[in-house]
C-alpha cells in the first residue's frame, strides 16, 4: 500500500490514498501494530506505508530489523504471533 494517514503515522503531513485503508481498519476493528518507526526511507521522505494489521484477538511481538538490508528503500518488518485466536 502507498497510503499516508495520521491514523498510523501521527507525523504524516498529508492524507494520500488513505480512505480505503482507514475504513478497512475501522470497520473491521483491526489493530495497527506499527510503531512510530518509519518503514520506507527515501530522500527527505520518511513514511510508514508498510503496515502490519491483525484482528483484535491476536497479539504480536513487532519490530523493524534495522540491521537487515533489503536492497530497496523499505525496512524489514519482523513479527511473531504471541497468542491469539485464528478464525
Amino acid at each position: 500500500m502507498n497510503a499516508h494517514s495520521q491514523m498510523w503515522n501521527r507525523r504524516a503531513t498529508s492524507r494520500q490514498n488513505a480512505p480505503f485503508w482507514e475504513n478497512l481498519i475501522t470497520n473491521h476493528s483491526l489493530v495497527v501494530w506499527n510503531s512510530e518507526d518509519v518503514t520506507r526511507v527515501g530522500g527527505d521522505n520518511q513514511s510508514i506505508i508498510d503496515l502490519t494489521l491483525t484482528s483484535p484477538n491476536i497479539e504480536l511481538n513487532w519490530s523493524i530489523a534495522n540491521e537487515e538490508a533489503t536492497g530497496l528503500d523499505h525496512e524489514v518488518i519482523v513479527w511473531e504471533v504471541l497468542r491469539g485466536v485464528f478464525v
